[in-house]
This record gives structure tokens, sequence and C-alpha cells, in this order.
């Protein structure tokens, strides 16, 4: 007997197992002698309907009307809260929900629907600018709760819909604006334009217990007075001019402007009354820690000191050397930075006179680098002087470069004539010979190729006074150090 599955033709099959799968069909599996092959026979799908009591969606009979009316089925949800409020809501006793079961859309409010698509697709956009909805979608929070074949009791009213006033969105925006009402409100109360309009608002001012106001026609002062002191002294004032700019002291010091640049949003004017009350906290608080810190008064003299010039390149020099040994002297030992200025000075006093300089740490009269740190600064010098191990490394870079014959050079010396002064740069000092002595010429050697055009400097000696014998010891360094090179010194 013949019989025919699909595309394939077989006789005398076999069924050996058979099983359901979720498409609602069944699957054979048929042996032949020497093959196996595969045959799938469709039933037909199991009717999905609505499993509210009474509610006849779904079944063969109402398809009209649900074809009609639009009714959708919606599967149960999978979030476990929202589940247990659904099987609350429908009024059956000793029932679970199978994977089939569905709900439909006669039993829920309009309010529980998605109004508006949430799609980002920009192609599905422009196919539907309006934002409709394809297929009714319910909200992630939307429980059943209309059943109209039931008794009305189980039937609960849809709760009225917010207003937009009511979201969070709303009220954030209502708070934002209050805010915004208040704050320009504030300001327009806060601003100041002239020295007038300062005088109307001054009883509006919060200014520091003991602060008197004086009016002086072109310009206001506030200022407080230590009535402890005999004679009694200011202990900070503010002056502003007609054109609201300020001139302030506190501890019987200058305060420049730029320490209160954090207060005055205009620059160098006051255009508020809260910058003249922050100002006025400021001095108070400068004030009083100079009081209680008497290195509060140094540090401000230093630096108003040094705000000075007196017309005259000496004359700065030495206002400088007394602000910065003022700095000095308020600073812990190892916190103390001296300028380049000064390191070079004490060099070049310790190279003088040994005895001298140790003499000037003795008496402390003057706060100046131990020798110790000296001597730091003048090895980090001589370290480089010579040939230096910098020097080797980058001849031997340029040696490679070169031929037989190129490596043959002379050697030849010149002397640079310097100024007889000890400098100090880049954590290093110049001016120096190895001994300690200040030098006044450089002795420089140098090499140049006889066969090629390379040339280079090879070291550089500082000396005071030269001599044979200080030629000599420079040649005994210089020669057997280009010869390890590689280099031929042919003439000397």
């Amino acid at each position: 007997m013949r019989k025919a599955c699909g595309s394939f033709d077989f006789l005398e099959f076999k069924i050996i197992k058979t099983r359901r799968i979720e498409a609602n069909e069944k699957t054979f599996n048929f042996q032949k002698p020497k093959r196996t092959v595969a045959c799938t026979v469709s039933s037909s799908p199991k009717m999905v309907k609505c499993v509210a009591p009474g509610c006849k969606s779904g079944y063969d009979s109402n398809r009209d009307d649900d074809k009609k009316e639009g009714i959708s089925l919606f599967r149960f949800p999978k979030d476990p809260g929202i589940l247990q409020m659904w099987l609350r809501a429908i009024p059956r006793d000793q029932w679970e929900p199978s994977q089939n079961s569905r709900v439909c859309s006669r039993h829920f409010n309009d309010s529980d629907y998605v109004q508006a698509s949430t799609d980002t697709n920009t192609s599905r956009k422009r196919k539907n600018p309006d934002g409709d909805l394809v297929l009714r979608r319910l909200k992630d929070d939307a429980v059943p709760s209309i059943f109209p074949n039931l008794p009305s009791y189980l039937t609960r009213a849809a709760p009225p819909a917010r207003s937009e006033a009511a979201t969070s969105l709303s009220r954030q925006a209502k708070v934002q604006e209050r805010l915004k009402v208040q704050e320009d409100a504030f300001l327009a109360k806060d601003m100041i334009s002239s020295l007038d309009q300062l005088r109307e608002k001054r009883h509006e001012l919060t200014v520091p217990k003991g602060t008197d106001f004086i009016d002086r026609g072109n310009a206001i002062i506030f200022l407080s007075f230590n009535d402890q002191l005999r004679p009694p002294t200011v202990q900070y004032h503010m002056h502003i001019n007609d054109r609201l700019q300020v001139e302030m002291s506190a501890g019987g010091q200058s305060i420049s402007r730029d320490n209160i640049k954090h207060l005055i949003s205009g620059g160098i004017r006051v255009q508020t009354l809260s910058s003249v009350s922050n100002i006025l906290s400021f001095l108070k608080a400068t004030a009083e820690r100079c009081k209680d810190d008497p290195r509060e008064i140094v540090s401000q003299a230093a630096e108003s000191l040094g705000k000075i010039s007196l017309g005259s390149e000496e004359l700065d020099r030495k206002l400088g050397f007394l602000c910065e040994q003022l700095g000095l002297v308020i600073s812990t030992k190892n916190h103390r930075h001296y300028s380049p200025g000064l390191l070079a000075s004490a060099l070049l006093w310790k190279t003088t006179s040994t005895a001298l300089y140790k003499h000037l740490l003795a008496d402390s009269l003057l706060t100046l680098p131990s020798i110790s740190h000296l001597q730091r600064l003048s090895k980090a010098f001589s370290a480089e002087t010579g040939i230096s191990a910098s020097a080797l490394s980058y001849l031997s870079l340029r040696i490679k470069d070169l031929s037989e014959k190129e490596r043959i050079v002379t050697m030849m010396l010149d002397e640079i004539y310097s100024a007889k002064r000890v400098e100090y740069s880049g954590g290093k000092v110049y001016g120096l010979q190895e001994d300690g002595s200040t030098s006044k010429t450089v002795l420089a050697f140098m090499v140049k190729s006889v066969a090629g055009p390379f040339s280079d400097v090879v070291a550089l000696f500082p000396v005071t006074s030269l001599d044979s014998s200080a030629l000599d010891t420079m040649f005994k360094k210089v020669l057997p150090a280009l010869t390890d090179l590689g280099f031929k010194v042919l003439v000397t």
C-alpha cells in the first residue's frame, strides 16, 4: 500500500513515537529499512477564549460581535504583583491561569490603555507621524475591572483621570517657576547701582556687630574700633567711593582687592548689598586672625611691601630681599622656599668665606639656606662639568652615523669669557669651578672631522686662571674619553 506525506513517497512505514508541540501539531517519526524521514501533520489550533465568568469573547458563536467591536485578547502579566491583582479582580475561586488563558478588552477601562506610540524607530515613526497605535496595548499597571455579565458590585468604577497639574513634572515645573520668581525678586531688592541706593538700603544690610556707618557725601565708610585698647584702634574698615570701588584694611594692614575677588561678582565694584555684607564679614575674620596670630600681620606686611616699587632697580632689589626674609621668618624650616637670587648669593658668600657664612647662620639675623643644601646644589653643577654622562651618551649616538674616515678628528680649544658671578636656574648652580671658586672664563673642547662636515662640542670647563697644569688635567680627561668612544684624534 502506497502512502504520501508532504513531498515524500514511502511504503510500509512504522510509527515509533508520537508527541505534541506548542503549535498544536503532531509529529510522527517513521522508520524504513535504509532511511528515516519525518512528516508533520497539522491539526486545527485550539480556540483562545476570555476566562472572565460569563464572557463569550473568543467563542465561535460570538465571532461576528468580536470583530465588529474590535475585541482584543490579552495575556496574563508576568509580574507577580500585577498577576495577583488580576487574580483577585477576576471572580473565580480555586483557579490558576494557564499559558493559553486570556482576558478580553471588554473588561478594561479606556484609561488602562497606552494612548500613543512610544516607538523610537525613526523609519516607523515617519510612516506613522501621528503616533497612532496599530495594536491596543495595556499599561503595565492595568487591572481588569469591568464585568458586565456579573453583579454590579464586582465592577469597580474607573478612577478619575489625573489632571496635568497632579503629575510630578508639573509640580516640579511649578516649584521651579516659584523659585525663579523669588530669586528675581531677591536679586532686584539686593542690587545697588549707585551710592545713593546704598544709602537708601543700608538698613537692610546685615553687618557684623560693632560695625559703624559713616556717610561722607561722596563716600561711605564702614569701620569697627577695638575699644579695649588705649587709645582705641581700628580693627577693620571698608571705604566705598562714588563709583562703588572699595578700599579695605584689617588688623592694621591694607587688604588687596585680589583677596575679595570671590566676593565681588562685578570685578572691582560692589553691585549688591550681600557683597557688602560678605566683605565686612571677611574683614572681621581677618582682623581676628591677626589679633590671635601675629604671623598673619607679618604675612600681610610682606604681601603689601611686595607690591611697592621705589622707582630704582637697586632699591627694589633691597625691598624684595626684605620681603623674602619676612616670608621666611614665619615659615617653618621644612617649608621654606628660597628664591634663585638668594640661593646664588648665599652660594657666593659661602664660597668666599665658609667661616663667615657659618657665623651668619649661627647669629640667625638672616634666614639663609644651610651649607648642606648649598653643597647639594653645587654638586648638581659639578656633575655636568667636564665630559658629562649626557655628553658621552650623545656622542656615542652621533659616532654610529659616521664612517671610518669621518671618525678621524682634530681637537680644538676655545676660551669663552663670562661674568664673575654665580647663578641658580633649573635646580642647578652655574659659575663655579669644581673646587667651589667663582669662575670668570670657560674652556670649550671641540672636535671636527678631517674628512667630513661633522663637528661638535665635547666638554666645558669653568676656570679662574689658566696654566699648563690645568690644561694637562683637562686633556687627560678628554682624550681617553674620545678614544673610548671610537674617535681617532690626529692633531691637538
